[in-house]
């Protein structure tokens, strides 16, 4: 049984050796069958946990609202454009929030419902990592590449190109790799990630092919598995940290309402730490999933 000491969070761009939960065994994780059990938040396209512990997304007018653990919604920015991807700033109590609409990143305080223009000119963004660095990373779903913009000198740099429409994406828990899903190719694609100058070490190498046309959100938990939700149907999957073990852990070919990206809950505000919230898209409803792990490591304070 692979068991491993108390989960930690990160302060500064020098990531630790990731640990995770002693009550969990990487290598005996439940495969369910999993409950979806209804949650009252709203979300239409991605969802996010704040820094002050509330669950965060737009609903399908685009008005963004916070949840609390008990189910308590506040409106805090009516039209808010949010229609993309949507994550939290650890270093300033923000959210970034890419949205194709407009074709840009924007940062959002969810504290004043406030909305500001951090990058413009952008071809379909999709989906939004944050990494220990100030670094917001992004995908362009009609530009094939994927970004990473520094909130400390207003800079892009171009991490990858010719990534047939890419869509989810998320770091891996020593964030130096990259996980991409490439939607035209079927595939997930992994870059690589020098961690001083955090740019790409080579060019992106398959990590899972046949991964289907529909992927969207992409994870990681404190295991190091990789977890792909579907926008086309209600289907979530993991794979291992070298793309080999592969388990579906939900899928319902015959559901109208897929499920597409999700969070997992913040221990420290009341949630269940081991709970992902995903969206349900359609009705944008989010139901939550109980799956017996943390998710990977976040930079930020506990």
């Amino acid at each position: 049984m692979r068991t491993l000491p108390l989960w930690v969070w990160v302060t500064s761009g020098c990531m630790p050796d990731p640990v995770v939960p002693a009550a969990a065994d990487c290598d005996a994780l439940p495969t369910g069958p999993f409950v979806l059990e209804p949650f009252p938040a709203s979300a239409n396209e991605d969802i996010g946990m704040d820094s002050e512990g509330f669950l965060v997304g737009a609903d399908n007018s685009g008005s963004l609202w916070r949840t609390d653990a008990t189910g308590e919604r506040t409106l805090v920015l009516p039209a808010s454009g949010i229609d993309a991807g949507l994550r939290a700033m650890w270093w300033d109590d923000t959210l970034a929030s890419v949205q194709y609409g407009t074709n840009a990143l924007f940062r959002i305080d969810p504290r004043v419902g406030s909305r500001e223009l951090l990058l413009g000119g952008l071809w379909t963004p999709s989906g939004i990592e944050i990494g220990p660095d100030h670094g917001v990373w992004f995908t362009e779903l009609n530009g094939d590449r994927v970004q990473r913009f520094d909130t400390r000198t207003g800079e892009s740099t171009v991490i990858a190109e010719g990534i047939r429409r890419p869509n989810g994406l998320t770091l891996n828990r020593a964030y130096d790799r990259l996980y991409v899903a490439a939607t035209d190719d079927d595939q997930i694609v992994a870059i690589d990630i020098d961690p001083t100058t955090r740019l790409p070490l080579g060019p992106p190498e398959v990590f899972v092919d046949g991964a289907g046309d529909g992927i969207d959100g992409l994870s990681v938990d404190a295991c190091g598995n990789v977890y792909a939700a579907w926008w086309s149907r209600r289907r979530i999957e993991r794979w291992d940290a070298q793309g080999g073990r592969h388990e579906v852990l939900i899928d319902d070919p015959g559901s109208s309402a897929p499920l597409g990206n999700f969070a997992w809950g913040a221990e420290a505000f009341g949630w269940s730490p081991t709970t992902i919230y995903a969206v349900v898209q359609g009705p944008g409803t989010v139901v939550a999933i109980e799956l017996g792990v943390r998710e990977k490591p976040r930079p930020g304070p506990q």
